[in-house]
Parts: C-alpha cells; sequence; structure tokens
C-alpha cells in the first residue's frame, strides 16, 4: 500500500463517528462549548445522596407572599408563577457554600447526563428563564445550583417522581438559602420537557384529568411510548396505534428456544454517559453487557486472518482518506454546490483513491525517469575516464620510466594537474552515481497505490460506514454526514442482552394500544384531528382528539409524500416535503444463526469477513456473538443490503455458511434456526435509519420535528417524534427516545400552558 500524497491529507482535521433543536434539549452551541464530559463512576448511580439528620429546625417562609407549592401547580397546570421580591433569612447558608467537592462534581455529573451545560443554561432555559439572566449573574448562578440539584437527586432514585417538595425539603434540612418560587419554576421546567420523572417510575401524585384533553400516537416505537408515558402523567386522554401485532417498531428481538436472544433490529447502546436508557435500565430489567469490538479480527475471502498489521496500516489509510474528504468538504466546499453537482462522500473518496493512483504512477514513472538519467550520466563520467585515460596513460609511463632509470623526474605542468584532477572528480561521481542507481534499483516506489488485498480491506471499511449510516456511501452528504459527531455519548458500546424488545415492552405497560390497527389518513383543522384507522382488514374507523403525534418512520413519510401511503388532509407543507425528500433512510439487513453450540472463539465477540467484489463489500462483512450463547449475527449494509431483494432466506444462509466454513471449518453444522431480515421491504417502516443525503443538512432534521398548525389556528395540531427529528442524536434509540420526551412537552404546553414560566405583577 503506498502512502498518501501529504498534500492532499494532512490540512484535514479530525472527520467523523448532528440550529436551534426544539426544546427541551440544549443547542448544537451550548453542547459544544459548554458541556464537560465526566466519566460516570457506575451505571447504577450517577451521584451519591445527600447525608441529612433528623434534629433540623423548621423551614422559613416568606412573609410577604406564600410559596407556590406543586400542588398548586398541578390544581391548575396553567398557573404562572409570581417571583415576589422578598428576601429570606441571613442565617441560612448560601447555595454556593452548601456543596463539597465531591457533591459538586456530582451536580456537574448530573448535568453531564442530562445533556446539559453545568454553568450556563441551555438555548432553552435562556428563553423560559430570560428573567433570571436579566437580574444578574448571582441569580444565575442560583438557578444553576438548584437545577443542577435538582438533576442530581432524580438521578439517585430515578424509579420514584421526584417532588418539587422533597427538593425543597433536602434543601431546607440543610439550611440552604434559595429562591423557593425559582425552584418551583425549574423543578415545573425540568419535569415538563422530561429531565426528570420520565420512563416507568411509581406516580406519587395522581394527574390531574380536568382537561379532558386527548392525543393519539401513531406508532407504538419507543418514541411514541416515551411520549405516551408522559402525556399520560400530564393527565391527558392517550390513544396509540400502532400497524403491527406488536410494540416496538424497529426494534424487534428473537427470541427462541433454548433462550436464544438476537435483536433484529436496533442492537447497540452507543454508551451510557448522557443517555436516557441509563436511566431506564435502573427502572426495569434491562441487562447491558459491554461488547468488546477492540479486538476485531477480520478474514479474507479464503478463510485467512489478515495479519494485524496489515489490517492496522489500512484503517491508518482509511482514516486519512476521510481526514482529506473532510478538509476537501470543510475548505473547497464541493459539498455545497448546486444539487446535481454535489459531491456525495462516496464519490470524494473514490476520487481521492483515483488521485492518489495517479500520483503513485507519476511518482514511479519519475522514478525511473530519473533512474535513466543517473545511469545516462554514470555511462557519461564512465566515458569521460576512458578518455581521459588516454591521456594521462602516456604521462604516467613517461614518469615510471624516468623513476626506474633514476632520471630527475620532469616537472608537472598546469595542464597535467587539471587532467588528474578531472580525473579524480570522475572517479568519485561515479562512486556516487553508482551508489544512487543501487539505491534506487533497492528501494522502488509502489506500483499502486492500494494493491488488490489493500482495496479489498478498503472495502471492508466502506462497507462499515455504510452500516453505520444504513446507506451507501455515494447518497451521502460530503459536509454534513457526520454533523451529529460533538453529540457522541461517551462509553463503552453495550447490547441488551435480554433483548433490546424489553424496553418497549416496559414501557407500553398501563397504556391504551391498539395493536394491528394501521393509520390511514389523518385530518386536522383548527378545532382538532381526525385519525382514520383500520383494525386489520376492517374499514377503517375514526379516532378523533385534539391533537396527534406521528412517529412513522421516516421510509413511511417518504411514501406519504409519494401519494403512496398515509394521507394528511391539509396535505403536508412543502417544507415539512422537503425535509422528508432530502433526509436519506436506507437500508441495513441482518442474518440470524442459531446453532447447538458454539464452534467459534467465545472471547472474540466480533470478527469480519473481506470480499473480493466490490460490489458485495458489505454482504456478511461483520459478525457479532454478544448474547452469550450459540447465536451469531452477520450483517448486510450498503448495496448488499438492496439486493437482498431478490435473494431467497435459504441463499443467504447459504452464502453464509460458506463464508463460515472458510473461516472456521468445513465440518460445521447447519444452523438449526435462521432468520432473515428485509427492513426495506416491512410496509411499516420501508427502511432502517435517517442519515444526511447529499442535498440535506442538520437543519432538516429540524424541520422534520416541526408541528402543523392549520391555517388561521394558534394551536399546533399535528406534531412529530422519531429519530428523524432529533438533529444531535438521530439513527438512535437514546435519539427516538428523547424526541418522545420533547414532542410530549410540546403538546403539554400548548394545550395546558408553560407553567415555568414567570408572570409579572402589573
Amino acid at each position: 500500500m503506498a502512502e498518501v500524497d501529504s498534500s492532499v491529507s494532512d490540512p484535514a482535521s479530525e472527520p467523523k463517528k448532528r440550529k436551534v433543536s426544539p426544546p427541551p434539549h440544549s443547542s448544537a452551541e451550548d453542547q459544544d462549548e459548554n458541556v464537560s464530559k465526566p466519566k460516570l463512576r457506575s451505571s447504577e448511580k450517577c451521584v451519591k445522596p445527600v447525608e441529612v439528620t433528623d434534629n433540623v429546625e423548621e423551614p422559613l417562609k416568606s412573609e410577604t407572599e406564600p410559596a407556590v407549592t406543586e400542588k398548586d401547580v398541578e390544581a391548575d397546570p396553567k398557573t404562572k408563577v409570581v417571583v415576589p421580591d422578598s428576601k429570606p433569612e441571613t442565617s441560612l447558608i448560601p447555595l454556593h457554600e452548601l456543596f463539597n467537592e465531591v457533591e459538586v462534581e456530582d451536580l456537574k455529573n448530573a448535568a453531564f447526563q442530562n445533556r446539559l451545560p453545568f454553568d450556563k443554561m441551555s438555548k432553552d432555559e435562556s428563553i423560559a428563564f430570560a428573567d433570571v439572566i436579566e437580574q444578574g449573574e448571582a441569580m444565575l448562578q442560583e438557578y444553576l445550583i438548584l437545577r443542577n440539584n435538582i438533576l442530581r437527586l432524580w438521578l439517585d432514585n430515578p424509579v420514584q417522581q421526584l417532588l418539587c417538595d422533597a427538593v425543597r425539603e433536602s434543601l431546607d434540612l440543610r439550611k440552604a438559602l434559595y429562591n423557593r418560587e425559582l425552584l418551583v419554576r425549574i423543578h415545573a421546567y425540568l419535569d415538563r420537557w422530561g429531565h426528570i420523572n420520565f420512563g416507568m417510575i411509581q406516580i406519587l401524585t395522581k394527574p390531574p384529568m380536568h382537561h379532558g384533553k386527548k392525543v393519539i400516537i401513531v406508532g407504538a416505537g419507543i418514541s411514541g411510548l416515551a411520549a405516551a408515558q408522559q402525556l399520560k402523567r400530564f393527565g391527558f386522554n392517550v390513544t396509540v396505534l400502532e400497524g403491527r401485532d406488536r410494540v416496538g417498531g424497529r426494534i424487534a428481538t428473537f427470541r427462541g428456544e433454548n433462550s436464544s436472544v438476537a435483536d433484529l433490529g436496533a442492537m447497540i447502546v452507543t454508551g451510557l454517559g448522557g443517555n436516557p436508557l441509563a436511566v431506564l435500565s435502573r427502572q426495569f430489567d434491562v441487562k447491558l453487557s459491554k461488547i468488546n469490538s477492540d479486538d476485531c479480527p477480520l478474514y479474507d475471502a479464503s478463510g485467512e486472518r489478515v495479519p494485524n498489521n496489515h489490517d492496522k496500516a489500512v484503517e491508518a489509510e482509511f482514516n486519512r482518506l476521510l481526514d482529506a474528504a473532510a478538509y476537501i468538504g470543510k475548505e473547497w466546499k464541493f459539498g455545497e454546490t448546486e444539487p446535481k453537482t454535489a459531491l456525495s462522500l462516496g464519490k470524494t473518496m473514490e476520487v481521492l483513491i483515483t488521485m492518489q493512483e495517479k500520483y503513485i504512477r507519476e511518482k514511479l514513472v519519475y522514478h525511473w525517469e530519473k533512474y535513466v538519467e543517473f545511469q545516462n550520466e554514470y555511462t557519461s563520467v564512465i566515458r569521460s575516464r576512458r578518455e581521459l585515460l588516454k591521456i594521462i596513460q602516456p604521462l604516467l609511463e613517461k614518469r615510471r620510466k624516468a623513476k626506474l632509470d633514476n632520471a630527475e623526474l620532469p616537472p608537472v605542468s598546469e595542464s597535467e594537474k587539471m587532467v588528474v584532477k578531472q580525473m579524480k572528480d570522475l572517479v568519485e561521481r561515479s562512486r556516487i552515481l553508482q551508489h544512487i542507481l543501487r539505491r534506487m534499483e533497492a528501494v522502488t516506489p509502489p506500483k499502486v497505490y492500494f494493491s488488490s488485498s489493500d482495496r479489498q480491506l478498503i472495502d471492508w471499511h466502506f462497507a462499515n460506514l455504510e452500516f453505520a449510516n444504513a446507506t451507501q456511501l455515494r447518497t451521502l452528504s460530503l459536509t454534513h454526514w457526520n454533523q451529529d459527531d460533538a453529540f457522541e455519548l461517551t462509553g463503552p458500546h453495550l447490547c441488551v442482552r435480554n433483548g433490546f424488545s424489553c424496553i418497549p415492552i416496559a414501557l407500553a405497560s398501563n397504556l391504551r394500544i391498539l395493536l394491528n390497527t394501521s393509520v390511514k389518513e389523518i385530518q386536522y383543522n383548527d378545532s382538532g384531528i381526525k385519525v382514520m384507522a383500520a383494525h386489520g382488514r376492517q374499514p377503517p374507523s375514526a379516532y378523533r382528539a385534539d391533537a396527534v403525534l406521528v412517529t412513522l418512520p421516516l421510509g413511511v413519510l417518504k411514501r406519504c409524500v409519494e401519494n403512496n401511503g398515509v394521507t394528511f388532509n391539509p396535505p403536508l407543507p412543502d417544507w415539512k416535503k422537503s425535509a422528508i425528500e432530502k433526509l436519506n433512510f436506507g437500508t441495513l439487513n441482518k442474518l440470524v444463526l442459531v446453532f447447538d453450540a458454539p464452534f467459534w472463539h467465545q472471547d472474540i465477540q466480533v470478527f469480519g469477513h473481506v470480499s473480493k467484489v466490490p460490489a458485495m463489500r458489505g454482504s456478511m462483512f461483520l459478525f457479532f456473538n454478544i448474547y452469550g450463547g450459540p447465536v451469531l449475527i452477520a450483517l448486510v449494509a450498503g448495496d448488499a443490503a438492496s439486493a437482498l431483494q431478490s435473494v431467497s432466506d435459504g441463499q443467504v444462509q447459504a452464502h453464509c455458511m460458506a463464508i463460515l466454513r472458510k473461516m472456521f471449518t468445513k465440518d460445521i453444522p447447519d444452523p438449526v434456526k435462521a432468520v432473515v431480515t428485509r427492513w426495506d421491504q416491512d410496509p411499516f417502516s420501508y427502511g432502517s435509519y435517517s442519515s444526511v443525503g447529499t442535498r440535506a443538512t442538520g437543519e432538516d432534521y429540524d424541520v422534520m420535528a416541526e408541528s402543523l398548525t392549520f391555517e388561521g389556528s394558534e394551536s399546533p395540531r399535528v406534531f412529530f417524534g422519531g429519530e428523524h427529528t432529533v438533529r444531535n442524536y438521530p439513527a438512535t434509540v437514546h435519539g427516538a427516545f428523547l424526541s418522545g420526551l420533547r414532542e410530549a412537552g410540546k403538546i403539554a404546553n400548548a394545550f395546558l400552558g408553560e407553567p415555568y414560566l414567570v408572570k409579572k405583577e402589573p
């Protein structure tokens, strides 16, 4: 493998592996500049509980205005908190002196785990609490300490609803000096936007039911279920319509005999740092297990293991190509041109490889051209030496005879000195040229940039990138394909040993979910919405509500735009259709193989297969052994994933077994069970997950999250959730879950008001 020309790749910055996001999540600017990422001390608890004693005084109360309590807000969700101009007793301890160093670290961890900057407001907070900012730095610092402490208390016990009274009590026990009304507002804000009190928790207060508002949620995936649980707690009458015969959407787990488990859809938890799934894993039985992907041996097409040094060298070159592509996208703006000429990531990588091949060939030609030059010069020097020798030889003979005859040696003339010097110079030059020629013969430039085995390994890395984005590299935006990199979660990747579907199954508890009920039409006007949905093969029935939350996958929404799916009446606006069309929704398929007993190395959890055929580079390119049983999962990405449409399950299995028998032994048995996924043909998804197309940017995710309001109406009626609506965390389970929390907050605000806003007295 030849070295990449540094003039192409060196100036680039690190590329990979998503401006204003709707509440409750902070903006890209907030995350990039202010969120430190301290490592959590354990996945069980993020903070330590504050130790208190029973010997405490009763908390002091404001003499000028009674505090607005949590019960007041619950009695009337539209209650606006009035902040009185009161001063608490100075004998109490100021908040900034209340916490020791260890507790301060806990506060930082709590903010980080909730994806909020520890030492400043997020953009959404600064809008909701603009009055706090106006009051100066001291009030802002009090806000931050109160907010972080609420988050700390929530993470200390996330199985039970955290009431504002409990927060107040914990502060009063420590004789804290704080603004009680501000505390109520902050708690209401965090509760409304799903920073606290989400998932499956013990509810300590009855939800207010007097408002009687109804919401229909289309889709019982993780986003729809997250929203349903929140809205139910907020007092809404919630009905979930699901076309499948199960909940979970693209979270689907195969459960076979002998407790064999394999996830057919979502499979990997990409870190727990900042992940709401870390909280869910403490609320119900989620068996998380670290995936050791550091040791991922690769096997070539013949079944031989790729030498580690070769593997590492090609991987380094792949990363240099990514760096160079990032530089081109950033500095040359080829990814920002007109849609018809915009370069994709895949096209750019191939162009770079072609350029490097050309450079290598030119370098090889130059090498041998210089070799010929040196060879010709060497020949000329030898010829000149022979000519000079003809001149020098008689002189040397004359002096030799004089010396034999004991005659006086004749003086050396200036011309003779010149000839001798010329000879010495030619001898030295011939020696140098001979050394150069020998070195050029021994160390020749590579004839190609990538050898055939190099190129096959590069294609394997391309397939891995297509797996990460569930689409072909030629469809990805050169400039924006990795726009969410700044928000990657921290910590190792994990799997759910008891199957990812345990999460949506738990979240579906106590909800009104109508399975096998396919939505046909969504009508909305200024008075509400009507959803036409059919149960099985029965005629559609009408479901009426005040609002609808649409969590249909992007692949299904693309069919809507093509007038081949769910109908919206009025039709989706052009700006929404544009975002739907520009974002990608590709496919990742899997083959699950269940055996009687494992024949592979149990300590190796991930291993790869390198194909000889570029078009099939994604076929069975990666195998996972992560569930602790005799189960292998083979991934099919890129063009190979789409090619499954024309191949039978039996052919897919036979192809995979042929690969495994080359890797291990011809004697390995056939599987006792095989399952092939075909997500692109699933009418309830039409694909796997989203990515940024060549005409898209991260802003299109924000557009996907925007609600629809009937013309002339003030309140939005149609809301959208799902992984394709989360700019910072697209194509992830935690992103989909967060979108459900976000939309529940938006719906509650639209119909119940914003209880955390301050109403200034006239």
